[in-house]
């Protein structure tokens, strides 16, 4: 590979993003995952008060 080719390929988008993609996409996965657990967790307690409240 010559010099030309990896500096083209350094500021290629297609290989940014997949190697962006590649890194971050198992991080992201885990990332969701702890959102939606946070979320569930919220509308439990939300639920909690809001049915302690009604007895």
């Amino acid at each position: 590979m010559t010099d030309d080719e990896r500096i083209q390929r350094l500021f290629d988008v297609e290989t940014i993003n997949s190697l962006v993609n590649d890194r971050y996409q198992e991080r992201a996965q885990n990332a969701i995952k702890l959102w939606k657990l946070y979320t569930l967790c919220l509308w439990i307690e939300e639920s909690d008060v809001t049915i302690s409240g009604r007895a």
